[in-house]
């Protein structure tokens, strides 16, 4: 990963280089319009810095060239029939598919918080058919001492299903 970052930095730490680099790609008629920055912080990033290298190799190797900066290693690992080009190949997507597997995960621990933690989970995060329910039932004091009482299984195992009678008696109390 070190290479890759080192290769990226080189385009887009200074600012001539990361210029001539995007209208490189430009003139080449290239799917893409730059190289992105790969930030540690923000671990998604790894899997999709990989992927644009990876994709943009050719053009990134000819972008080198043009610059006299050899990078011997990026080469190798860019050509399949060497012996480390499978090696990025498959880094490429291992990384790949920890970045979905990554991203699944998120939405499932979404989706779980809407349902483990109702009245604090905010409503613009949920699906617009949940969103007014959602809403509603955050806006009931009597089910959220009733959630903190009997915990999250129970309080749903008793949660009635039409819940109009909570809004009423919540509407009155105002």
């Amino acid at each position: 990963m070190k290479l890759i970052v080192d290769v990226v930095n080189f385009i887009r730490s200074k600012g001539v280089n990361h210029r001539e680099f995007k209208e490189f790609l430009k003139d080449l008629d290239s799917d893409y319009g730059d190289v992105l920055y790969f930030t540690s912080v923000r671990w998604l990033s790894r899997g999709v810095v990989l992927k644009r290298v990876w994709e943009l190799r050719d053009e990134i190797s000819s972008f080198l060239a043009s610059k006299d900066k050899k990078v011997p290693e990026f080469e190798a690992l860019k050509s399949q029939d060497s012996a480390d080009g499978p090696n990025m190949l498959k880094l490429f997507q291992i990384s790949k598919k920890t970045l979905i597997l990554n991203l699944e995960i998120l939405e499932i621990n979404n989706k779980a918080s809407r349902f483990s933690q109702p009245f604090s989970f905010d409503p613009k995060y949920a699906p617009r058919e949940l969103q007014l329910e959602l809403v509603n039932l955050q806006s009931s004091i009597d089910l959220e001492a009733e959630f903190k009482d009997v915990g999250v299984i129970s309080f749903y195992k008793t949660l009635p299903s039409d819940l109009s009678c909570y809004f009423k008696t919540r509407k009155k109390d105002s």
